[in-house]
């Protein structure tokens, strides 16, 4: 059975979430679910700051609930590491990844960061399957989601009940 790793640092994605999840059913893979905790950019704590920390329990929650949805096998992992790219090729090869699954939006790394993403590219050993999503909302859906405002307006005003005069 293939395994491929989803990383996570930071940045809830759902759309980059459930096209991991659809590519996974897919292709019958069991997918590595890693959420990396790094230290706080202020040197004097060494330990993750708590948002972090939620944010990387929300994940793992959110990963759980679509793997049930989609059903798809998952086995999730939190770590505390101070080099999270070099700790995403470490898992990948301890746990017989095929490969890890890297999410990008309009030239963006998604799910972790770009300095992250590009220690993946120059170093990863690994096969690296970036995916290229789409804008959240493309300009024909902005124009849609107008257009149905519009139109619902216009309905409920023709519907109102016209004034009638009193006569004199």
């Amino acid at each position: 059975m293939r395994r491929l790793l989803l990383p996570f640092t930071h940045g809830i994605d759902g759309p980059a979430l459930d096209y991991a999840f659809l590519f996974a059913r897919q292709t019958q893979a069991t997918l590595v679910v890693g959420s990396w905790l790094t230290r706080s950019t202020d040197r004097k704590s060494q330990r993750p700051l708590p948002g972090h920390i939620e944010q990387s329990q929300d994940f793992l929650i959110l990963a759980d609930y679509k793997a049930r949805r989609f059903q798809v096998p998952v086995e999730s992992i939190e770590f505390y590491s101070i080099d999270s790219a070099k700790s995403m090729q470490a898992l990948s090869s301890e746990m017989e990844c095929d490969a890890i699954l890297l999410f990008m939006r309009h030239k963006k790394a998604l799910l972790i960061s770009h300095e992250e993403m590009q220690q993946l590219l120059f170093n990863s050993h690994i096969p690296l399957l970036i995916v290229s999503l789409p804008l959240r909302y493309p300009t024909w859906q902005r124009w849609k989601e107008r257009s149905i405002f519009w139109l619902s307006r216009m309905s409920r005003a023709s519907k109102k009940k016209p004034a009638l005069m009193p006569q004199t």
